[in-house]
């Protein structure tokens, strides 16, 4: 006659049979979550990839016989940036109107935290629901359209028409000459608009200032360049106190509690001290010095005459330029994002 299990062996071999089946599942749950992660990494560099490509690409052709424009911009704590900038570039660039394609060798280029369709500015969107936006004007005097918007002859005010320009035009009827002669009245205008911020006299109304991605209108869409971009700051080298460290930062001493030492304009004192959001900084770097938000009225030489370095130097920018970005995977898997920098030499 054969044995039999006893009542205490299967219950044994049941509990060891559940042991075996939890780890079992265990190891397979983190095994997925391992790939999920791996697959949301790659998502991440990969849109870092994109986006440094086209920024390596953009500044091998910049040219200091243009303006340079930078805004930095950060929240009041200073815990996220905003930065824009906008630059000029020589090389081959495609332009489309109408579904035509022209090409010029000369544009104007820049980067930028977008609105959304609403008129909801980056600031006040979620940080992984900001997007990244590179626009492109390439300059082609000789293609000449009643409808293409005259940056020196049309009122960037009237019926939002410099909005709409500097969102959806891709050329401008200009040669490099004529943008650097625009005079300083139209062209703050024109600076606000880009910039997203007040420059000088401008009188462009806030709403009618920044880039905006309408997914609605394709003509918007040839500025997107990355999704679910967090922050996006500029910072290039400069001597703060006798040390020659990145600039700006937002708070340069982390461990003193307070703002007072940011590189920001600030509104209040000690540890109630914010940066001040409404009035970012500001310089417009161009063939004849500097303009700066504290002084905008007054053009500052370059450093050109005691500096052989390059444009940076020059324009008191450094030899380089780091960007960073806080960017996010689509399924919201790396919580807080992944931070990650570029180098780009502008010598």
């Amino acid at each position: 006659m054969r044995k039999a299990f006893t009542l205490l062996e299967m219950v044994v071999a049941m509990a060891l049979m559940a042991v075996v089946m939890a780890i079992a599942g265990s190891v397979f749950r983190a095994g997925i979550q391992a790939v999920r992660l791996a697959s949301a990494n790659a998502e991440i560099m990969e849109t870092f990839r994109v986006i440094t490509n086209q920024l390596d690409a953009d500044f091998r052709g910049l040219t200091k016989e243009s303006d340079v424009f930078v805004v930095w911009a950060a929240d009041a704590d200073g815990q996220q940036r905003f930065d824009r900038i906008m630059f000029h570039a020589l090389g081959d660039f495609p332009s489309y109107d109408g579904g035509a394609l022209t090409r010029g060798n000369t544009a104007r280029i820049s980067y930028t935290l977008a609105g959304d369709a609403s008129g909801l500015k980056a600031h006040a969107q979620s940080p992984v629901s900001r997007t990244l936006v590179r626009t492109q004007h390439a300059y082609i005097p000789r293609r000449v359209q009643s409808s293409v918007f005259d940056p020196i002859g049309d009122s960037v005010t009237e019926k939002r028409a410099g909005q709409l320009w500097y969102n959806k035009h891709q050329f401008d009827n200009l040669t490099l000459k004529a943008w650097n002669d625009i005079p300083d009245f139209q062209k703050n205008d024109l600076l606000s608009i880009v910039g997203d911020v007040n420059v000088a006299d401008a009188k462009v109304p806030r709403n009618e200032r920044g880039a905006w991605i309408d997914r609605s209108d394709a003509d918007t869409l040839h500025m997107l360049l990355a999704e679910r971009v967090g922050q996006f700051s500029i910072q290039g080298r400069r001597t703060v106190n006798g040390s020659l460290r990145r600039w700006p930062m937002t708070d340069p001493n982390p461990n003193d509690g307070s703002l007072e030492d940011s590189d920001f304009d600030t509104i209040g004192s000690g540890i109630t001290a914010k940066i001040d959001t409404e009035n970012p900084m500001w310089s417009l770097y161009s063939v004849s010095g500097r303009r700066t938000h504290g002084d905008p009225n007054v053009t500052f030489p370059s450093n050109e005459g005691t500096s052989s370095a390059g444009i940076g130097d020059a324009w008191d920018l450094g030899p380089d330029l780091l960007f960073t970005f806080t960017l996010y995977d689509a399924q919201g898997l790396i919580e807080g994002g992944r931070t990650l920098t570029h180098r780009v030499g502008i010598r």
